[in-house]
């Protein structure tokens, strides 16, 4: 009696790894229908109106504290972009898994990678002004793909990213330098911090799983530079003991701890050995992408992303209105123009140069121990 149930049970096992994998034979024929995306703009209307205002300063203000009441809604994401499709094959069955491909590159070489439903996959964190390649792939037993279908990013100025967890996540490359230079996209990013930071650091912000996948392979992060502040004797611990990256064992983890609490990080005595370090590791063209961050992503990780952006030719305003974009995000407070005028925009703005690159690397070279020629490789590095 229990041979024969057995028996029955095995063989209804069988019938259903037989038709499962019949389910599954390759089609000989695969036809594609993809929709057509032209031009997308990654910004939302909010974003928009920040970056297009004639008064950027009081926009901030006026979308932090609406009706003298705190803003919480984090605008800082970009938009998403749905691609449809349908997929036909001669035997009916459907796909296992279907991706969509995105890259710069016609051949589809280097690209990221979106799994998507049997109709449709959703895109997001493109580079600003780039044209982007994209092919649907089903994946059967084998892979069969779509032809390759094209659209183009029109946003002209941030790039600003989504990564599940964190907030205020952009790259600083992607503005408008001028002189038919390029501020490279996809090699160094600001964002908030990458880990809860305990008792002296209760600013919620951490990647999720997804967040993590997102940064190591979507943006391709190596290194980790870790701005919040640690002291030897734990008085002060903004990164709650950690001292590896939180994104893996893989991701270099680099910590040049500062002091902010609405100093000019620059001028703080405490900060110097960190200012070189950082700057040192921007320096080595192996460490990159970078991701670099303090608590928020706001004043200390604000404040050297000024700077970096003056050195490689950003105008006064861009700079501004990218330190001003942190505000879009859910930071708990809001930053404004006064935050950083008297330090060191005014540092800069003082400085000796014919043009406010110069001044910007000049101002630099007085505030930290680093070489003329350690500068002029980062801006080699991050400018085409």
């Amino acid at each position: 009696m229990k041979k024969s149930r057995l028996f029955i049970v095995l063989t209804a096992l069988s019938g259903l790894l037989i038709t499962s994998c019949d389910n599954y034979q390759n089609p000989s024929n695969v036809e594609f229908e993809v929709s057509d995306l032209g031009e997308v703009n990654i910004h939302s209307q909010i974003q928009d109106q920040l970056l297009n205002s004639d008064d950027p300063d009081q926009f901030v203000y006026n979308y932090a504290y609406p009706n003298n009441q705190k803003a919480v809604e984090s605008n800082s994401f970009p938009n998403s972009f749905t691609i449809n499709y349908t997929i036909n094959s001669n035997n009916k069955v459907k796909p296992r898994k279907v991706y969509v491909y995105v890259g710069e590159s016609e051949i589809m070489n280097n690209y990221m990678k979106f799994e998507g439903s049997m109709e449709s996959a959703d895109i997001y964190n493109l580079k600003a002004h780039t044209t982007y390649y994209y092919q649907v792939v089903a994946h059967y037993i084998s892979d069969f793909a779509s032809e390759v279908h094209s659209f183009t990013v029109t946003t002209p100025k941030v790039r600003n990213i989504f990564v599940e967890g964190v907030e205020n996540c952009r790259d600083l490359g992607g503005w408008d330098i001028g002189e038919n230079r390029t501020y490279k996209q996809g090699l160094i990013y600001r964002t908030g911090q990458f880990n809860y930071g305990g008792a002296h650091n209760t600013y919620e912000c951490a990647p999720t799983k997804e967040g993590i996948k997102t940064l190591k392979e979507q943006l391709k992060v190596k290194t980790e530079i870790d701005l919040r502040e640690v002291r030897s004797d734990y008085s002060v611990d903004e990164v709650n003991g950690i001292t590896s990256s939180p994104l893996g064992k893989d991701v270099k983890y680099i910590s040049a701890p500062m002091l902010y609490r609405n100093t000019d990080i620059f001028e703080n005595k405490y900060n110097k050995d960190s200012l070189k370090i950082f700057f040192e590791a921007l320096a080595d063209e192996s460490n990159y992408p970078i991701a670099f961050h303090c608590l928020r992503g706001t004043d200390r990780t604000g404040g050297l992303a000024y700077v970096i952006g003056a050195l490689v030719g950003m105008a006064p305003e861009d700079l501004m209105l990218d330190y001003l974009f942190s505000n879009l995000a859910a930071i708990g407070s809001v930053v404004r123009k006064f935050s950083i005028d008297g330090k060191y925009v005014a540092g800069i703005e003082e400085a000796e140069g014919t043009s406010y690159a110069e001044k910007a690397k000049n101002y630099l070279l007085s505030k930290v121990e680093i070489t003329s020629q350690t500068i002029d490789k980062i801006i080699d590095i991050l400018v085409d």
